[in-house]
Protein backbone atom coordinates (compact mmCIF):
# COMPACT_ATOMS: atom_id res chain seq x y z
CA UNK A 1 0.00 0.00 0.00
CA UNK A 2 3.03 1.97 0.61
CA UNK A 3 4.13 1.96 -3.14
CA UNK A 4 1.11 3.08 -4.09
CA UNK A 5 1.22 6.20 -6.19
CA UNK A 6 -2.36 8.05 -5.37
CA UNK A 7 -1.12 6.97 -1.16
CA UNK A 8 2.04 8.75 -1.62
CA UNK A 9 0.04 12.15 -3.76
CA UNK A 10 -2.15 11.89 -0.38
CA UNK A 11 0.69 12.12 1.60
CA UNK A 12 2.61 14.91 -0.10
CA UNK A 13 -1.08 16.79 0.18
CA UNK A 14 -0.99 16.08 4.28
CA UNK A 15 2.87 17.27 4.33
CA UNK A 16 1.97 20.37 2.29
CA UNK A 17 -0.34 21.54 4.41
CA UNK A 18 2.02 21.80 7.18
CA UNK A 19 3.35 24.17 5.65
CA UNK A 20 0.26 26.47 5.01
CA UNK A 21 2.27 29.70 8.48
CA UNK A 22 4.30 30.38 5.32
CA UNK A 23 1.85 31.31 3.23
CA UNK A 24 0.02 29.66 0.06
CA UNK A 25 3.39 29.72 -2.49
CA UNK A 26 5.19 27.76 -0.09
CA UNK A 27 2.12 24.69 -0.04
CA UNK A 28 2.03 25.58 -3.37
CA UNK A 29 5.94 24.54 -3.89
CA UNK A 30 5.76 21.62 -1.52
CA UNK A 31 3.16 20.16 -3.44
CA UNK A 32 4.23 20.60 -6.65
CA UNK A 33 7.34 19.38 -5.88
CA UNK A 34 5.87 16.20 -3.93
CA UNK A 35 3.95 15.44 -6.87
CA UNK A 36 6.66 15.74 -9.08
CA UNK A 37 8.53 13.18 -7.70
CA UNK A 38 5.24 11.09 -7.10
CA UNK A 39 4.10 10.64 -10.49
CA UNK A 40 7.12 11.30 -12.75
CA UNK A 41 8.81 7.56 -13.40
CA UNK A 42 12.72 9.31 -13.08
CA UNK A 43 11.74 11.28 -10.38
CA UNK A 44 9.90 8.02 -8.27
CA UNK A 45 13.42 6.19 -9.55
CA UNK A 46 15.64 8.87 -8.47
CA UNK A 47 13.83 9.02 -4.99
CA UNK A 48 13.56 4.94 -4.74
CA UNK A 49 10.24 5.41 -3.80
CA UNK A 50 9.21 1.87 -5.52
CA UNK A 51 11.53 -0.05 -3.35
CA UNK A 52 10.17 1.35 0.70
CA UNK A 53 8.92 -2.07 0.53
CA UNK A 54 11.03 -4.29 -1.36
CA UNK A 55 13.92 -3.67 1.54
CA UNK A 56 12.06 -5.65 3.91
CA UNK A 57 10.70 -8.79 1.38
CA UNK A 58 14.19 -9.10 0.82
CA UNK A 59 14.82 -9.80 4.16
CA UNK A 60 12.13 -12.40 4.78
CA UNK A 61 13.01 -13.96 1.53
CA UNK A 62 16.67 -14.88 2.58
CA UNK A 63 15.13 -15.94 5.98
CA UNK A 64 13.39 -18.17 4.02
CA UNK A 65 16.08 -19.39 1.83
CA UNK A 66 18.33 -20.13 4.72
CA UNK A 67 19.21 -23.68 5.14
CA UNK A 68 17.57 -25.45 7.80
CA UNK A 69 19.23 -27.04 10.56
CA UNK A 70 18.57 -30.49 11.76
CA UNK A 71 19.12 -32.40 15.02
CA UNK A 72 20.68 -35.39 13.20
CA UNK A 73 23.41 -37.16 15.21
CA UNK A 74 26.95 -38.25 13.65
CA UNK A 75 28.56 -40.88 14.43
Amino acid sequence: MINNKWFQAGIVLIISNFFTPLGDSAVGAVGFLGMLFVFVPKLREIAKLDNLIKVKQTSKQAAKQAPKQTNARIG
